[in-house]
């Protein structure tokens, strides 16, 4: 390295997530680039950053404090030489002799979870997906258990960004705290030795949202009754730079804050002081967003009707079966949300989905319309025309008010709720259509529509 010339300043640590070091501009056509320590299990970003030219790598590990003495051996060192487009990543070590990992775990990096796939985990097969820091965390009787530790985790090799997050929760405890980590990077042994969120219910009657940055900041803490050996549904719903928190009640958030230190990152569960249960995990990424901030409907197709952004809002004046659909992509499998307000008693209006072949006609299109209507609920398919599935009383339902409609789609099975987002008004099984455009659709009424939000299941 005789023509080697590095030179080392504040910008070589710039960077806090990846910390690369690097040459100075005017020497980097000349020098080598060197990329040093061990990060998480798989994270390849700090070495496929510096692929584009030939660099060294060093790989260093050691051991927990709390690690017996006898079983430490001299940490060790690889160095790697590695040729200009090449992104190698260096194969993890061992685990530490501090931390636990049953035979149900993982036995070495578990795959990538694709950021654009939903993530369910019920745990009949084992912990295949799962890397832990800390505890004990084994498989027994199709769940996830842990014994009491002081902050051991078990988290997924993912990179979500806006998602929903929920799980269920069983505490054994009247004391300390369990829940999900989201958003985190740089995940070791130790209580807070992670960057990123973590959302917790506590026996000791309250929930919890902080963030953990290897120390502990408390966003928000409320009252609620969490019971010992009793399940409880935790959902994290991070929205952008909006972080709501529901336990058992899926309608209203206990927490909701705004907060914007990490934005995308990995996912696991966490204890603090007690044991938990963990089970049917399941991760729901943002495939479509539209709060019509920008004022445009440049990615919507209308077919009849008028439609247009007024005070960031969607607006649809009254019309004989308008919509306007969003272009260009394809939906599934998926959770569909909105806010709408109608205004004429005798019209209804609502969302469709798994739409082809649109037209101009109040039944131009064949899919699928859950709507709303003065004091109903309706859930039909358009086959070029209209095939009433199910209608049903809905009183809380008036014109002039904010209601908040979810479709949930998932194969054959077809939910529509309104307002109350815990159980549905409508469920069915109908497999007539499977894929298609979503959108908006009105009949014989003006709708105002608002925070759409569709999640891949």
């Amino acid at each position: 390295m005789s023509n080697c010339l590095i030179a080392a300043d504040s910008t070589t640590i710039a960077d806090s997530v990846l910390g690369p070091l690097q040459t100075s501009k005017q020497q980097q056509q000349y020098s080598w680039r060197i990329g040093t320590g061990y990060r998480d299990p798989g994270d390849s970003r700090a070495y496929e950053i510096a692929a584009n030219r030939t660099y060294l790598v060093a790989t260093v590990w050691g051991y927990s404090k709390a690690a017996n003495p006898k079983t430490i051996k001299v940490p060790g060192v690889t160095w790697t030489c590695i040729s200009s487009g090449d992104a190698y990543v260096p194969p993890p070590p061992p685990p530490p002799s501090s931390t636990t990992t049953t035979s149900s775990g993982p036995t070495s990096t578990p795959t990538a979870v694709p950021v654009t796939d939903a993530f369910y985990d019920d745990f009949t097969a084992g912990m295949n997906q799962w890397i832990t820091y800390d505890g004990s965390y084994r498989v027994d009787s199709g769940a996830l258990v842990t014994d009491e530790s002081q902050g051991g985790k078990a988290v997924l090799h993912s990179t979500y960004s806006n998602f929903t997050f929920e799980a269920d929760i069983t505490l054994p405890t009247d004391s300390g705290n369990a829940g999900l980590i989201f958003r985190a990077v740089s995940a070791s042994i130790g209580a807070d030795a992670y960057r990123g969120y973590y959302a917790g219910i506590s026996t000791e009657n309250n929930v919890v949202l902080g963030l953990a940055e290897n120390n502990w900041t408390q966003l928000s803490l409320v009252d609620m009754t969490v019971k010992v050996n009793q399940v409880h549904h935790v959902k994290v719903r991070a929205l952008g730079s909006t972080i709501d928190v529901f336990v058992d009640d899926m309608t209203k958030a206990k927490i909701s804050t705004k907060h914007t230190a990490y934005t995308f990152g990995m996912d696991g569960v966490r204890v603090y002081d007690t044991g938990a249960t963990f089970d049917n995990i399941q991760i729901l990424p943002v495939a479509f967003g539209e709060d019509f901030a920008s004022g445009k409907m440049d990615i919507w197709n209308t077919y009849g009707g008028s439609f247009a952004v007024q005070s960031a809002a969607l607006v649809a004046q009254s019309s004989s079966g308008g919509k306007t659909l969003i272009a260009n992509k394809l939906f599934g499998d998926f959770v569909y949300e909105a806010d709408m307000t109608i205004t004429d008693a005798n019209g209804n209006a609502g969302l469709v989905f798994r739409v082809s072949n649109p037209y101009d006609g109040a039944d131009g299109y064949y899919g699928y319309y859950a709507g709303i209507g003065n004091g109903f609920v309706v859930l039909g398919r358009a086959d070029d025309n209209w095939n009433e599935l199910s209608n049903v009383d809905a009183a809380s339902v008036k014109i002039g008010t904010v209601h908040h409609i979810m479709v949930k789609a998932k194969g054959d099975s077809l939910s529509v709720y309104v307002d109350d987002m815990n159980t549905p008004k409508i469920s069915l099984q109908d497999d007539t259509y499977r894929l298609g455009l979503n959108g908006v659709r009105v009949y014989q009424t003006k709708a105002t529509v608002d925070n759409i939000v569709i999640y891949t299941m």
